[in-house]
């Protein structure tokens, strides 16, 4: 793989993107966990005019300046969007648009106005930066010589580390319950107020690179990543520090090889990243819902076919018929209902299967049969079924002819705990036909007075 011989320029930049990425995923948890992903978006951009007022006071780049500059236009940002909200009676996330876009578009006109092009900060570096040319400024220490953006991204990286530790336990508290966390004496404003100082100060440091546009994607994209990955909050972080660090090197990477821009590539390669996990994550990926899904319904549809079967036994035990006979697979595809998962028939194919392997279900001349293990079983949820026909008849007056549905969705989630208490409470064992409601299941081979 000849293009992943890296240059010294591909490496330098490669380090400024993983700088850049790692600070603001780190920061960003915070915003997704606290469902301020826009006001996150917002700040970066409305950091705008206080990066151009700072310039101009300072006349030059000078980061201490920007940085107060940028703090400052982050904090008003955050109090303008929230006395529209309590104040004005503007819906949260309308005050944010009218904010950020009045302060970003204000930024603009200042560039323009003052002609501030020929220090590079032009409309272009505003909205995506550039990656690959803040990388070839380089400084040096101790007779190293590095990419000078290293210098705020990693400044940044240690703020926001610094942050995170200090306030750890008033940032779990804050940002999962702000009530306790006010009624524990902490206040909620304060760290939210330290929160969006920190994504200022972030934004200000990745601005040279990926610009006021790009930057929210490294500010969100990771960190709701590592939320499908995990749901304890130090996994999370240390997840979107990994996430986005793939993803930058990813980035370049591919940056590289197809000649293509590198901060937008980034995104996209960090954007790929979350939809894989999308997909694929293990507990709250469409894959994994779609396979509990699957096995649920094949679950349900496995239970079902054992009532029916168990159902057929009991007519001719109740009728005094000897031997007993088994239920045709015509007559257990009708407990399945078409279009189930692969399809009436086939799915009652593999559930026969299923249940045969387990030592549920045997094979006889006349048909299907329940063992021992099957009787056993199916009795369990044949209790479940009649005890809540008994419970909705007595305690909710339900019609006879409309106990059976409801009946047949519930028995396949009632816990025997549940079911015994409602034994309990009953008058008799029967239920509302009549039936009798199965206490303990018997040999399959045998008829027995209450089945």
């Amino acid at each position: 793989m000849e293009w992943l011989n890296l240059d010294i320029s591909t490496l330098r930049t490669m380090a400024v993107a993983v700088a850049a990425s790692a600070s603001c995923a780190i920061i960003g948890c915070f915003l997704v966990i606290r469902g301020m992903s826009l006001l996150g978006d917002a700040i970066s951009h409305a950091v705008l005019p206080g990066i151009v007022v700072a310039f101009l006071l300072a006349d030059g780049r000078h980061p201490v300046p920007l940085l107060v500059g940028a703090i400052a236009a982050g904090i008003l940002t955050t109090f303008l969007t929230q006395s529209l909200h309590r104040r004005a009676g503007v819906q949260t996330d309308a005050g944010m648009g009218v904010v950020f876009t009045a302060l970003f578009a204000g930024g603009v006109v200042m560039i323009s106005a003052f002609d501030l092009t020929h220090v590079d900060l032009d409309p272009d570096c505003v909205l995506f930066g550039d990656l690959g040319v803040a990388a070839l400024r380089t400084a040096r220490f101790g007779g190293f010589e590095f990419p000078q953006p290293l210098i705020p991204l990693g400044i940044a990286f240690g703020l926001n580390a610094a942050l995170i530790g200090l306030l750890w336990k008033e940032l779990k508290i804050t940002s999962f319950d702000p009530q306790l966390a006010t009624t524990l004496g902490i206040s909620s404003t304060i760290v939210h107020y330290a929160v969006m100082s920190a994504v200022s100060c972030t934004a200000v440091a990745a601005f040279e690179s990926v610009g006021s546009i790009l930057v929210i994607s490294m500010l969100i994209v990771p960190g709701a990543t590592a939320r499908l990955l995990t749901d304890r909050l130090f996994p999370m972080v240390v997840i979107a520090a990994g996430a986005a660090t793939v993803a930058a090197v990813a980035g370049i990477l591919i940056a590289g090889h197809f000649d293509t821009v590198e901060a937008p590539t980034l995104s996209v390669a960090s954007g790929v990243l979350f939809a894989i996990t999308v997909i694929a994550a293990p507990r709250h990926g469409l894959l994994a819902a779609w396979i509990r899904r699957l096995l649920l319904s094949l679950r349900i549809v496995a239970e079902d076919v054992l009532a029916r079967v168990y159902r057929h036994q009991e007519r001719q035990r109740v009728d005094g018929k000897l031997p007993i006979l088994g239920l045709t697979f015509r007559g257990l595809s009708e407990s399945v209902r078409e279009g189930a998962i692969l399809g009436g028939r086939n799915t009652c194919r593999v559930t026969l299967w299923i249940l045969g392997w387990r030592g549920l279900l045997t094979h006889s001349s006349s048909g299907y049969l329940l063992t021992d293990a099957g009787l056993s079983r199916a009795a369990d949820l044949i209790r479940s079924h009649r005890a809540w026909e008994v419970y909705l008849r007595e305690n909710l007056g339900v019609a006879l002819d409309h106990l059976h549905e409801p009946a047949h969705r519930m028995e396949h989630f009632l816990t025997p705990e549940l079911t015994q208490d409602i034994l309990a409470d009953a008058g008799d064992l029967l239920d509302p036909h009549g039936r009798p409601i199965p206490l303990d299941a018997a040999p399959s081979g045998t008829e027995v007075d209450r089945p």
